[in-house]
């Protein structure tokens, strides 16, 4: 779960869908928000920081949408009615590692500290020299395809 101390985290990462923002907000389960939100004729930016406000805010019915969780977000991001930025959501998800019930197995960062965040992903190292040349790197011609060949 997420809460409004994580506002920064969230608006880094989807701060940019600000053009969708009513989308999202539907998504979120805060539609009942919105006319209020765009009543007050601020620009979509402006719109988008308040629908995260209240979705962290838990100032909706979160008991039938769902608490907030990056999981949860993720999905508003990706959907075709949402924020249409699959990629987006994937980044994220990869980024927080996240398990299907939107929990993230490493702890966001914490963005006021000045230090960077390092994973704690130990990779295994080599420990003899055929691993060293064993990587093969393969080029081959991408296929176009036309409109009619669809069909």
């Amino acid at each position: 779960m997420i809460d409004i101390s994580d506002f920064q985290l969230v608006w880094e990462k989807a701060g940019v869908l600000s053009g969708r923002w009513d989308s999202i907000g539907i998504l979120l389960g805060i539609s009942y928000k919105l006319y209020e939100i765009e009543a007050g004729g601020k620009p979509p930016r402006t719109c988008l920081r308040k629908v995260f406000d209240c979705w962290l805010k838990k100032d909706h019915d979160y008991k039938s949408h769902g608490v907030p969780t990056l999981r949860m977000l993720c999905n508003s991001i990706k959907s075709n009615s949402g924020g249409a930025d699959p990629a987006l959501a994937d980044e994220i998800a990869k980024e927080f590692n996240l398990t299907s019930s939107g929990e993230a197995t490493t702890s966001p960062v914490d963005t006021s500290s000045s230090k960077e965040a390092t994973p704690t992903v130990e990779l295994p190292v080599p420990t003899s020299p055929q691993f060293e040349s064993s990587v093969v790197y393969i080029k081959k011609k991408s296929i176009e395809y036309s409109s009619n060949n669809l069909t």
